[in-house]
């Protein structure tokens, strides 16, 4: 049965996302219990504005990896683009290395903030090269994310032995996690540090002329699913410790958000190859049941699991996974017609939806925070989703005269397909 997940590469990628989401409960359930709620709350809004501010800082270069590619036939010719597009990213790595590294001696800035501008770069490397390496190996790409789920559960672990937990430890974990996640898929694409001559050249304008759109719209998704935990930092009535528990409860409803996301990988390739409108309505209507059948197993178990997992200190997670996963059911249908316009060609109107969808929750955050504190921003995200999910739905079946029935309500062979995946090893 290994043998079989490890030949195909869609279990294969299956079977890789469902370890890391284990590996990710334990490392969170380590974490928490290791930090504590305030501290888990200055580690995410760090964590979150790093992610937001390097997804900027790389201008949609890697992005345009795939698109040059492309229209490539030579060896040679792959070979240099693929070096080309390395050492633009090393080049502007050592830039913003300088140019971090300075404003955090120079200013006298918190720690915060000047842990923000340590791990800024590594993050900023971890996005290009992982994807570049998802474009050139995806088997290793899904390899790589398991062994790092590995290190996160192996440093936290180390920590708790050797260590009692403070500001000082929690920013320093972050910086050593940040550094791991750049470097060792930086190993697996073999780029030579010391080797590769960084530079920035003519070559880099192409690229960013490219992909500075995609760069955009993966910038309002990165910000629509971070700007919840940013925005509470800017409210006096919430403290680090709210923000701490609310971050495990947005971490836990998106853990739940991996398999269906899985699904929606998959049907991007489906839909390169060739499939048409009705491979969307499927894997919509699949992942929407899986999603679901999950946020009735949530409101179930949930609370006793992560009162019991956690500690009580954690106990008010419960009813923000509750919450998020709620809104995360629309988004299943935004990741699917996502994939669907991105192959078609349609990257206008995925940026214009996405606009809609993080104006909606920004205005709605600075509404309901004031107002309802930290489950403000719940109510505020779960809105913005299920807002989010409903316009690209919309879009998608007026433009293609699919009924809303179709993407929603799962099938009988749709059953049978998930069996015989299961039982038999097929792809989807």
């Amino acid at each position: 049965m290994l043998k079989k997940i490890f030949k195909n590469d869609y279990m294969f990628a299956l079977f890789a996302r469902v370890l890391c989401i284990v590996l990710g409960f334990v490392y969170t359930i380590l974490l928490s219990r290791y930090l504590g709620a305030s501290l888990r709350g200055e580690y995410s809004i760090a964590q979150n504005y790093a992610t937001i501010i390097a997804t900027l800082l790389g201008f949609g270069i890697c992005q345009a990896y795939p698109f040059f590619k492309k229209g490539l036939n030579d060896k040679e010719d792959k070979k240099n683009l693929y070096l080309n597009i390395v050492k633009n990213i090393m080049g502007l790595l050592i830039i913003y290395s300088i140019v971090c590294v300075l404003i955090a001696i120079v200013l006298p800035l918190n720690m915060r903030v000047k842990t923000i501008l340590l791990i800024l770069p590594t993050v900023f490397l971890y996005k290009q090269i992982n994807y570049i390496l998802l474009i050139e190996n995806p088997r290793i790409c899904n390899l790589t994310e398991i062994i790092l789920a590995f290190f996160d559960v192996i440093i936290v672990v180390l920590l708790m032995i050797f260590t009692k937990a403070n500001l000082l430890f929690c920013f320093g974990f972050l910086f050593i996690d940040k550094l791991l996640y750049a470097l060792l898929p930086a190993r697996n694409l073999r780029i030579n540090f010391f080797k590769e001559k960084p530079k920035i050249d003519e070559n880099l304008k192409k690229y960013v002329k490219y992909g500075f759109l995609p760069m955009l719209t993966s910038f309002l998704m990165t910000f629509n699913h971070k700007v919840d935990i940013v925005m509470l930092s800017f409210f006096n009535n919430v403290t680090t410790a709210e923000i701490g528990v609310y971050s495990l409860g947005v971490m836990l409803a998106e853990k739940v958000w991996m398999l269906p996301d899985t699904l929606t990988n998959i049907l991007q390739s489906k839909l390169a190859n060739g499939k048409k409108e009705n491979e969307v309505a499927k894997i919509s209507r699949i992942s929407f049941t899986v999603t679901f059948l999950t946020l009735i197993l949530v409101v179930i178990f949930g609370k006793p699991l992560i009162s019991f997992a956690y500690g009580s200190e954690f106990s008010g997670a419960y009813r923000i996974t509750l919450i998020i996963l709620l809104g995360v059911l629309g988004m299943v249908f935004y990741k699917v017609v996502y994939a669907y316009n991105i192959v078609i060609g349609k990257k206008r109107i995925n940026f214009i939806l996405l606009l809609i969808s993080v104006l909606i929750n920004i205005i709605l955050n600075l509404i309901f925070i004031k107002i309802f504190g930290v489950i403000g921003a719940g109510y505020a995200s779960l809105i913005s989703f299920v807002s989010c999910g409903a316009i690209f739905l919309v879009n998608f079946t007026k433009s293609t005269n699919t009924k809303i029935k179709d993407m929603i309500l799962i099938r009988k062979e749709d059953i049978t397909l998930l069996k015989s995946l299961v039982k038999k090893n097929k792809k989807i």
